[in-house]
């Protein structure tokens, strides 16, 4: 790139004016500075096409054929798992040491039952009919529950009721009625061979049924009969109570 540069204007000879000198230096000062700063311009022009031709000369290559393709950015190394979480062990057992149970009350020994005085023997009874009385008493004694008394009404119901055994052989037991002044009664019958221990054998058949045992020994009866009557080799026995 050249730019025209003007011509300095003609000097008129033969004509010299000392202020015409001064303004000629002046103006020859100026071009000069004007021709170097062209030249810096012409310099930094040609700086710029240098690069703008580099810059073609790259685009072009990039269209004549692919490039090395740009290495695939490292993958950033992924932060580490988070280890599980560990639970805690749980709590100590706490242990207190055992207290020990107080020890079991010793029971007081029972006193002995105080002992019964046997019923004096019922007059107007059989032999046999006087034993299973006492015989029932002494029962009742063992267990500190008060004898049986004899009560004649008692008596007389039982004593035909064996009767009426022996006579139809049937062991059967009587529709009772509660003597005047009492409010319950019970019954007990039985029969065997006819021997002098027949009476204790009834009365030990009676201690192993339950029924018979609970008549004996029930702590509510207060009176007793009893009736005996023998047969045919046969014995028969009835005892009958009453809470009066």
């Amino acid at each position: 790139m050249s730019q025209r540069i003007p011509a300095a204007p003609a000097r008129r000879q033969g004509t010299h004016h000392p202020g015409h000198s001064a303004s000629l230096a002046h103006r020859r000062s100026g071009l000069a500075r004007r021709q170097t700063g062209i030249v810096r311009h012409l310099a930094l022009l040609g700086v710029l096409a240098l690069s703008l031709t580099a810059c073609d000369l790259g685009t072009l290559l990039n269209r004549d054929g692919p490039g090395p393709a740009p290495a695939a950015p490292a993958p950033a190394p992924s932060a580490p798992a988070p280890a599980p979480a560990i639970p805690p062990p749980p709590p100590a057992p706490v242990s207190t040491p055992a207290i020990p149970p107080p020890p079991a009350p010793v029971p007081a020994p029972r006193p002995a039952p105080a002992p019964v005085p046997p019923a004096p023997a019922p007059a107007g009874l059989f032999e046999q009919e006087a034993e299973l009385v006492a015989l029932a008493n002494d029962a009742r004694a063992k267990q500190g529950l008060a004898p049986l008394a004899v009560l004649d009404e008692l008596t007389e119901g039982a004593r035909a009721w064996s009767a009426s055994m022996l006579r139809t052989n049937v062991l059967v037991h009587d529709n009772l009625t509660i003597p005047a002044g009492c409010n319950g009664t019970g019954e007990n019958i039985a029969n065997g061979s006819a021997s002098v221990n027949a009476a204790q054998d009834m009365f030990q058949r009676w201690m192993q049924s339950p029924g018979h045992r609970e008549n004996i020994l029930r702590p509510q009866f207060t009176h007793i009969g009893v009736g005996f009557a023998e047969g045919s080799g046969r014995a028969w026995g009835t005892q009958r109570f009453a809470a009066c």
